[in-house]
């Protein structure tokens, strides 16, 4: 019922990558971010650029034109990070997947297609994720509408408080790419975001 995509967001979502926007995404990416189980991160390919730079290209090109992802490419680590000082139970753990470079590199330059046209088609209640919102203003606007909730308030009213946490762990792959089909997202670009999304396995 809401915004789907029309035929100039899906030629912007085109995956046809020039080299310098392929090395911006690798050079991009932070160096202090851990690397894969190739044990190559950022600096390696900043500094060695001249030497693998054109096969590093020829290698995100052709996931690009097959949608096909190595194993070595997407296996990752999973690192168990505390979230508080004396963990007790599995919950108070944050998992943190260690991808390679590549990986990353890939997965940055489906993001900065995709933020092309997330602000057309998400909705403006929508308060993180998009460029220019911050999530701060939905907490902004939940704190003045909490100012009229008062005892004195001729007309009833009420407020639910939904806890999304670790949504992540539910979402249903299949319904994502339902959404996207509908949406109107090419199919070729359907494929390569599923591949990223459903291909990393973790040792």
């Amino acid at each position: 019922m809401g915004s789907t995509l029309n035929d100039d967001h899906r030629r912007m979502l085109d995956c046809s990558f020039t080299d310098k926007e392929i090395r911006q995404a690798i050079y991009s990416i932070p160096s202090n971010k851990a690397p894969g189980l190739d044990g190559y991160n950022r600096c390696f390919f900043r500094e060695a650029w001249s030497v693998v730079g054109q096969d590093v290209i020829r290698a995100i090109r052709e996931f690009f034109s097959s949608g096909k992802l190595l194993k070595e490419v997407s296996v990752s680590t999973l690192t168990m990070v505390p979230k508080v000082q004396t963990p007790s139970s599995v919950g108070d753990y944050r998992p943190i997947a260690c991808c390679s470079t590549i990986y990353k590199c890939i997965s940055k330059l489906l993001c900065s297609k995709l933020s092309t046209i997330f602000p057309d088609i998400i909705s403006p209640n929508q308060g993180a994720f998009v460029i220019g919102r911050s999530i701060m203003h939905n907490a902004l606007i939940c704190q003045d509408m909490m100012r009229f909730y008062r005892p004195s308030q001729i007309q009833d009213c009420c407020m639910f408080k939904l806890d999304v946490k670790k949504a992540y762990d539910t979402v249903s792959w299949g319904f994502m790419n339902d959404i996207m089909t509908e949406l109107g997202f090419p199919e070729h670009f359907i494929r390569l975001i599923m591949v990223c999304i459903t291909s990393p396995s973790t040792l």
